[in-house]
């Protein structure tokens, strides 16, 4: 039986589940410049091309554009 990754999910236009870069921002939420991407070596992979010092974070997008953060099903 197939299926989507948590990564693949998507509900209108809005992506769900997935690993993403964001860029860290002192005393606010950080903002989201990549993603979602499959896994996290993915993510990291991404992450080493961005000179603005994205990380990789696990969470779900939200319909506002931020992302709430999840523990990642490897967690």
């Amino acid at each position: 039986m197939g299926g989507l990754s948590s990564g693949e999910v998507v509900l209108g236009s809005v992506a769900c589940q997935g690993w993403w870069l964001v860029v860290e921002a002192d005393g606010g939420p950080g903002r989201l410049v990549a993603g979602p991407f499959a896994d996290r070596s993915d993510a990291a992979w991404a992450a080493g091309g961005c000179e603005d010092g994205a990380v990789p974070v696990y969470g779900y997008r939200r319909a506002d554009g931020g992302l709430s953060r999840r523990p990642s099903p490897q967690e």
